[in-house]
């Protein structure tokens, strides 16, 4: 059975690894982006290689569009704004925890409803710079069952 990697944020360079890196090992690569597409997915894709999926994962809707369209085994999450984006007020880090906890939020839902099967794999790179608080109140995890840091 042919194991999915769903990248959010492929366009930016790391994502453009990450692709590669899937394809090398075997996996059907699915990968998203908010804006433009870097000509060299634009070849991957037309080649059949990977599938670009146009999404705004602030959104819940398109999150979970994104989700179901790819069933992954694997999500690696580098979709986020930067601070060049929008000015470093708080607004960055409460995107892109609304990215994530849209992530996590979709992919739980289709796993209860059966629409999302087997093991599974949720990789968040990133820094407490990006998103803050890992646990406590005002986190989007609340609890550490279930959750594995990895350095």
């Amino acid at each position: 059975m042919e194991r999915c990697l769903l990248i959010t944020g492929m366009g930016g360079a790391i994502g453009r690894h990450v692709a590669r890196m899937g394809l090398e090992q075997g996996y059907r690569v699915f990968g998203t982006v908010l804006n433009s597409v870097p000509k060299d997915l634009i070849r991957l894709s037309e080649k059949g290689e990977i599938s670009i999926i146009r999404a705004d994962l602030s959104q819940e809707e398109q999150t979970m569009d994104a989700i179901f369209t790819a069933k992954p085994d694997v999500i690696v999450n580098l979709a986020g704004r930067t601070e060049n984006s929008y000015g470093f007020d708080g607004t960055v880090r409460d995107e892109n925890m609304t990215i994530v906890k849209n992530l996590l939020d979709c992919v739980s839902f289709l796993r209860e409803d059966g629409m999302l099967e087997g093991f599974f794999t949720f990789i968040q790179p990133g820094t407490i710079w990006q998103y803050g608080q890992v646990f406590g109140e005002e986190s989007i995890v609340t609890s550490k069952q279930d959750v594995r840091f990895c350095s």
